[in-house]
């Protein structure tokens, strides 16, 4: 840090707690013992991003929350798979629904997995707007998985449907 007064530079050692903006990138500052990070780091925040690491162990391992999210658009037939998968090796919470444009065709639909085409919920709505948490108990993924909707009542003629995929991952220490 450096400062000028009366015509001579001020050099300073930056101090730990200190606090410094960066206008270029509107992001705050803290000082640590060694380092300059993102006030969200220092003070150990969830950043907002699609994948972010929520525990450090000291060797490296982790716990990191993820969501994937895909647009079902166009729909057609008696079901349409996500393009997107529930990755292997997660810990899955739960896949979301939002009805985005109304569905035609169909009733109502499920969201699941192949061989489990409700595990998600059933007899979802069909009208924009319409929405579903799609809780689930936390369960391991082992392998690469895609969603699934379902039409009842007669096959899709159209709609979207955006999925949101709620993931756990570890990671296991250095």
């Amino acid at each position: 840090m450096a400062f000028r007064i009366d015509g001579a530079w001020l050099r300073l050692v930056p101090r730990p707690g200190w606090k410094a903006w960066v206008e270029a990138e509107a992001l705050p500052l803290i000082r640590t013992a060694s380092t300059w990070l993102a006030l969200d780091a220092a003070m150990g925040l969830i950043t907002r991003s699609a994948s972010v690491t929520v525990a450090r162990g000291a060797h490296d391992s982790t716990v990191e929350m993820a969501v994937f999210e895909d647009t079902l658009s166009d729909l057609s037939d008696s079901d349409t798979s996500s393009s997107i998968v529930i990755p292997a090796g997660t810990i899955l919470l739960g896949v979301s629904t939002r009805t985005l444009t109304a569905i035609t065709g169909a009733t109502s639909f499920d969201c699941g997995i192949a061989g489990n085409p409700g595990k998600f919920g059933a007899s979802l709505g069909i009208a924009p707007g319409s929405t579903h948490p799609g809780l689930i108990a936390p369960e391991p993924v082992p392998a690469d998985t895609a969603v699934l909707l379902t039409a009842n009542g007669g096959p899709f003629t159209g709609g979207a449907v955006r999925i949101a995929i709620h993931t756990l991952t570890r990671g296991i220490p250095a």
